[in-house]
């Protein structure tokens, strides 16, 4: 470069976001026709979006889209360029050293100024907006000057910044860095590493040689006088998902002279998270034949613990190659030579194999190298192979094509062109033939044997051309394809480059006299007398042909004299049974079981008992095979084997009788003697010895193999006593004793209640009937049934009711309860009304009846003089009574996490008679009844739930009687109490006298709590309604003894906050009708209501206000409730 006129030129580059990649394109072209749209597809890479592209600076020419097909000018294969001059700042010729050409622009721009304060001359500047994926973002860069080489280490130090601003940084950032250091990337930092002869010494570096290429003498196609090779630098710390703005920036520094340019490829966005990735290749051959095929495989490999993806491969294709095929479908472009691999998972691989044709170059160097995938790879620098080429992201194949000849074979060892004869069953070699090569390749080292032809597969040659059977080459027994002895065969050899030579072979096998099968027969013989000559053993019987011919070939062995020799004969003495399964398993020493010198195979009676062995069912099913044979007597010896067929320890040939075609039975039962383990088990037998025979327990239906049948301890004669015409039946049941496990029918099977002597069984109650045939054990006129005898209904009393806990079960004890009065005396009584009978019962607990009269002030109508029932009409009324969980009596609180303020733990429950009474006699609501302690009336005796029917009666809940009856209570006096749910409670101002019914006279005393004169505990206990009625006072919602209005413990808020709360109410509407059986329906007429008619608010208002007690009309006055908090 010559000294320019105009000193301290540079140029600024300031970018934001760039990645690699490769493609094969022509040589250096420049599209200067270039829109926004298509330079945004040009440099849009994978990870990440690219939007809203803007060219701000720039002239026609200064900016646009190149392609370097080869990669042999810049060694970018297309993007986008910049330049501070016009297309021929880049293009060829290199016809002068200060190329120069001036815009007129000036621009200041603020991030180049940061950079160079005078970057204001020729501006390019393109701006776009991206979204990463990843975390970081990478470019790839190629930057060039005509500062080279004059001005290396001057102060005419041209550079460039790549700048980005977005979230999560503070202002802007410069990228523009030697990879992997802090460099800015200038004249001074790349370079030749040598001093310009215009280098005025200022700082810089010249250990960065590896990243520039001189182009001083122009040998490369571009006016450029230097330039880096590719570099890509990378920014961290983004945000994946946000938008981030870019500026590519290019300016003159100082003057207009010296033009300088700037190449990117594309922008992409990675994560990270590292992966360690590897790209291995491999060629089926590195000396492919010259238009021969050639199969390439690429394997992309994932070293690392987390996947990756949107992985890409880049395969560099020469002239003189071409894809004939490829395993990887559309992700494979031939034209680019891109593999798109997509997924890697962890420790896995993805891999494509190429088939290509060879051209007629002596070379091909294949380079490989990913060139993007989503995660980063320490080991991985995307088209930076020249720069890093021992990194292992990148593949190398290196192809020296030969022009090959076939082999060929030298067969002078074989007869010429007639059949090669040999003699059936012939082993080993039975031809070696050679092959030559010019080439070089030798048997086993190259060159390849195989046989091919319709005969081929019956032999085997190995690669030093040598032809074996591999197959037994019987004559008898030819596996040619035309089954005539003579096999059709070609024999060839292949080079590695699969050229090859081939001749064919006839092979002709001869006949040899011989003993084929080795069972001491010759095959003639065997032919003539009709056995298998490859077979040992013709009928398969497990004896040798030899073996059962004899030694007299013309009189050939027929044991049976049937129209079968031995040795064709599966069944040699015709007994039903294959000669295979009678030898045993020595054939040599067959087995004989009656020991008379005849095997059982030849013999017709195997165990000597008389009986021939094919009338004592050897076979069932027909098939020859004694595994389903007789066993009378099951003792793993078939009959035809045994000479005690049925086990009686008498002979089958001592049983069979005199008749030899009728065997002898003895009992007439049908069943030989010889086949009958009991030659008296006849109808006229006893065989169980049970005392009836078996003609008569046919009969009765009994079992004549079982003495006792019903299983109980007593024998089936005994039980069906003396007249089998009546067999006894004691329960009357019409199951007779002997069939019948619980004869007396009182829930107790009758083995239990027999005893340990059958002859003597129990009679608890010593009344001649033994306690297995009496209903009542114990006498006590309550039957046994009826005393709990078993719990369980298993018919064992080991688990009866013992009620006095004296070992005696209730059933045999004469005073079941151990009070000293006998059960007979106690039976169907309950003198204390606990519902408990008294013979069950030791203790009797004390009672009271007592009879009452309420009115609810917030149900009660004044006209009608009754109180509603809306409840029951609207079936909100539970059936069992409320006062024993929050939930139950307020409807609105978990009555698992909170006790019942009530504490009542009984279980009435409404009766349906009751629950549908009509008119006066209809139900309100569930009242609680308590009686108090006398001398503390805040001690709780006994309480019960009744209920309050419309008139002010209340009744008990499963009868409708106004006779309360309640347990635990003394006669004599006491308190007696009302409580409701949303009700103050009332209670008689002193002890009254309380007595069970039958003390009262003429009836119960009634205490009527809606008469004035019926004086309460308190002041102001109840209200009186407008009629003169007295009324328990409404409003005590949460059953905190007091009605409240406003402040601490309001009942009002209850209701609020019940109404504004439940789900149903989406909107939070004060006006919300709640349905529902809850306390906070003062007026208990189905709903709560806190605003609008009918609501439950205003009662409580009136009550509050109009208290005798809130002189000053006080919304804050509470009404404090006069029954005692009970404990």
């Amino acid at each position: 470069m010559s000294h320019r006129t105009f000193r301290g030129v540079r140029f600024i580059v300031a970018a934001l976001l760039l990645v690699g990649s490769s493609t094969t394109h022509a040589t250096l072209v420049l599209d200067q026709s270039a829109s926004a749209n298509t330079i945004q597809t040009a440099i849009q890479g994978p990870g990440l979006t690219l939007e809203n592209v803007k060219i701000t600076k720039g002239v026609a020419g200064q900016y646009g889209l190149f392609s370097d097909t080869n990669k042999t000018v810049i060694g970018i294969s297309n993007g986008l360029f910049m330049t501070t001059g016009r297309p021929h700042s880049i293009l060829p010729p290199n016809d002068k050293a200060d190329y120069t050409y001036n815009t007129g622009v000036e621009h200041h721009d603020t991030d180049l100024k940061k950079l160079a304060a005078n970057a204001v001359y020729d501006p390019v500047i393109i701006e776009f907006d991206i979204i990463p994926q990843g975390d970081l973002i990478n470019f790839l860069l190629v930057f060039g000057s005509d500062e080279y080489p004059e001005y290396v280490c001057s102060q005419y130090n041209d550079a460039f910044g790549l700048f980005v601003s977005g979230p999560g940084w503070t202002g802007t950032r410069n990228a523009a860095f030697l990879p992997g250091t802090t460099q800015a990337i200038t004249v001074n930092n790349i370079n030749a590493g040598q001093l310009g002869v215009s280098a005025d010494g200022h700082a810089c570096s010249l250990n960065n040689a590896m990243y520039f290429i001189d182009n001083s003498s122009g040998t490369i196609l571009t006016q450029m006088d230097g330039f880096s090779r590719p570099m890509t630098t990378t920014l961290d710390k983004l945000q994946p998902g946000q938008r981030y703005k870019v500026k590519l920036a290019l300016a003159d520094t100082g003057d207009q002279a010296y033009d300088s340019s700037a190449f990117f490829r594309w922008l992409t966005s990675t994560d990270s998270t590292q992966v360690d990735l590897a790209l291995n290749t491999r060629a089926s051959t590195l000396k492919p034949e010259k238009g021969g095929y050639l199969d390439v495989s690429y394997t992309v490999k994932n070293n690392s613990p987390s996947a990756t993806k949107l992985v890409k491969v880049g395969i560099e294709l020469p002239d003189g190659l071409r894809v004939v095929s490829s395993d990887a479908g559309s992700a494979f472009n031939a034209n680019t030579g891109i593999w798109d691999v997509g997924n890697v998972a962890a420790q896995g691989s993805r891999s494509i194999k190429l088939r290509l044709q060879i051209g007629n170059a002596s070379i091909y160097n294949i380079p490989a190298e990913i060139l993007y995938a989503f995660n980063e790879d320490p080991n991985s620098t995307p088209f930076n192979r020249q720069t890093h080429p021992s990194e292992n992201d990148t593949a190398f194949l290196s192809l020296t094509p030969i022009s090959n000849k076939a082999p060929s074979i030298n067969s002078s060892n074989r007869l010429d062109g007639s059949p090669l004869s040999i003699p059936e069953n012939t082993t080993g070699v039975l031809l070696d033939v050679n092959a030559t090569d010019l080439d070089g390749e030798t048997e086993g080292l190259g060159l390849v044997w195989s046989l091919e032809g319709s005969d081929a597969s019956a032999f085997y040659i190995d690669q030093k051309g040598r032809i074996s059977p591999s197959t037994t080459l019987d004559y008898e027994k030819p596996v040619d394809q035309n089954k005539n002895n003579l096999y059709e065969l070609t024999y060839k050899v292949c080079d590695s480059y699969h050229s090859c030579a081939s001749e064919s072979l006839t092979i002709q096998v001869t006949d040899v006299n011989e003993d084929a099968d080795g069972d001491g027969l010759l095959d003639n013989d065997e032919r003539s007398i009709g056995t298998d000559p490859f077979k040992q053993d013709s009928d398969g019987d497990g004896l040798s042909d030899k073996q059962e011919v004899g030694t007299d070939l013309t009189h050939p062995q027929n044991s049976d004299h049937d129209d079968k020799i031995d040795a064709l004969d599966i069944d040699d003495d015709n007994d039903g049974l294959m000669t295979l399964h009678e030898i045993g398993s020595n054939a040599s020493s067959p087995i004989d079981t009656d020991h008379n010198g005849i095997p059982n195979y030849l013999d017709p009676d195997d165990d000597g008992d008389g009986i021939l062995t094919k009338l004592e069912e050897p076979d069932s099913n027909g098939d020859g095979d004694p595994v389903d044979a007789r066993d009378t007597d099951n003792n793993a010896t078939p009959d035809y084997l045994d000479i005690n067929d049925d086990g009686d320890s008498k002979l089958t040939k001592d049983e069979w009788g005199s008749d030899p075609n009728n065997p002898q039975d003895s009992d007439g039962d049908d069943i030989p003697d010889y086949l009958d383990a009991d030659d008296n088990d006849g109808a006229a037998g006893d065989h169980d010895k049970d005392g009836l025979t078996n003609a008569q327990e046919a009969a009765l239906g009994t079992n004549p193999n079982n003495p006792d049948t019903d299983g109980d301890g007593i024998l089936d004669g005994v039980e069906i006593g003396t007249n089998t015409n009546k067999p006894q039946d004691t329960d009357k049941d019409n199951i007779i004793n002997a069939l019948d496990p619980d004869d007396d029918n009182d829930g107790i099977l009758s083995r239990f209640e027999v005893g340990t002597d059958p002859n003597k069984p129990v009679d608890t109650d010593q009344d001649q009937q033994a306690d297995y045939l009496d209903m009542d054990d114990d006498n006590d006129s309550i039957l046994t049934k009826d005393e709990a005898p078993d719990a369980d209904n298993n018919g064992n009393p080991d688990d009866a009711r013992d009620t006095d806990k004296d070992t005696i079960p209730d059933y045999l004890d004469p005073d079941d309860d151990g009070d000293s009065i006998a059960t007979i005396q106690e039976a169907n009584r309950d003198d204390d009304l606990d519902e408990i009978p008294d013979h069950i019962d030791p203790e009797k607990t004390p009672y009271i009846h007592v009879r009452l009269r309420a009115i609810l002030q917030g149900a009660y109508d004044e006209p009608k003089k009754l109180m509603n029932t809306k409840l029951v009409q609207q079936g909100l009324l539970p059936k069992t009574q409320p006062y024993g969980s929050i939930y139950d009596a307020m409807g609105y609180t978990n009555s698992s996490d909170f006790a019942s303020p009530f504490g009542h733990k009984g279980k009435e429950t409404l009766s349906d008679a009751v629950l549908n009474a009509t008119g006066g006699d209809a139900l309100v609501d569930w009242v609680l009844i308590e009686i108090r302690d006398k001398n503390n009336p805040a001690k709780r005796l006994a309480s019960k739930a009744a209920v309050l029917q419309s008139d002010g009666d209340i009744v008990d809940a499963e009868t409708g009687s106004m006779e309360l009856l309640l347990h635990n209570v003394e006669t004599g006096k006491h308190y007696v109490a009302i409580d409701h749910r949303n009700h103050l409670g009332i209670m008689t101002a002193q002890p009254v006298h309380l007595a069970p019914k039958a003390q009262q006279t003429p009836e119960t005393q009634l205490y009527d709590f809606t008469r004035s004169n019926t004086a309460t505990y308190g002041n102001h206990a109840r209200i009186a309604m407008k009629n003169g009625v007295q009324a328990l006072i409404a409003g005590d919602i949460n059953h905190s003894n007091s009605v409240v209005l406003k402040g601490a413990g309001s009942d009002t808020n209850v209701i609020q906050g019940v109404i504004l709360l439940v789900p149903a109410n989406s909107g939070t509407n004060s006006s919300y009708k709640l349905q529902g059986y809850y306390s906070t329906d003062v007026n208990l007429d189905g709903e709560t209501i806190y605003a609008g008619v009918t609501n439950d608010i205003n009662l409580i208002k009136i009550n509050i206000l109009q208290h005798p007690n809130n002189t000053r009309f006080s919304n804050d006055y509470t009404i404090m409730g006069t029954l005692p908090t009970y404990r």
